[in-house]
């Protein structure tokens, strides 16, 4: 599987179908999550749901990746907002309180989750 495949663009509108909605919608904290950004524009999604193969293929190359994700489950997402500060985003997304916040600065997102609350 080539990287390419690997972040084709119907992945990435797939991913924030299901992963973005699950996070935002079903914890009814989208509103309180842009309002703490005072954000309109629409997120960037970099990472969405991941095939069990897409996840094992990526953990070969790169540390940090984990063998149970979230995002196997549909239920993580890596983002960023291109007018905020990456911690801004990440600040935002610890005052929830809800799931999991990864910081990636040398990345440039975000990483939110559905599972229990947590940060690096």
């Amino acid at each position: 599987m080539s990287g390419k495949t690997l972040r084709s663009h119907s992945l990435v509108v797939s991913a924030r179908r299901s992963c973005f909605v699950v996070r935002f919608e079903h914890r009814r904290t989208r509103s309180a999550f842009s309002s703490r950004l005072d954000a309109t524009e629409p997120y960037h999604v970099v990472c969405g749901y991941r095939s069990p193969e897409t996840n094992e293929f990526l953990r070969r190359r790169h540390r940090g990746v984990a063998q149970n994700s979230f995002h196997v489950d549909g239920r993580a997402v890596d983002l960023f907002l291109p007018d905020r500060e990456l911690l801004q985003l990440r600040s935002a997304a610890l005052d929830l309180a809800a799931g999991g916040v990864g910081y990636y600065p040398r990345s440039g997102l975000v990483h939110l989750d559905t599972g229990p609350a947590r940060t690096w």
